[in-house]
């Protein structure tokens, strides 16, 4: 893998960021929390929480279905 990313010129960070990647692209596409441990193999979804941080399509997803429940 490193030798990958020095022919790509990419810094080499660790395989641990494909999983952090996984977990935030779940989340993206609507899955549950629950669903984002199972899937990362953590009994408690406390250390799934470190992987994760809210993007901005997250951020707004989460505001269109909130102005949509308010408006109703």
């Amino acid at each position: 893998m490193v030798q990958l990313c020095n022919k790509a010129g990419v810094e080499y960070r660790g395989t641990h960021v494909f999983r952090h990647t996984h977990a935030v692209l779940l989340l993206e596409s609507g899955a549950s929390l629950k669903y984002v441990a199972a899937r990362l193999g953590h009994e408690k979804i406390t250390t799934t929480a470190d992987y994760l941080h809210i993007t901005e399509k997250i951020e707004k997803d989460e505001l269109d279905k909130f102005a949509a429940h308010v408006l109703e």
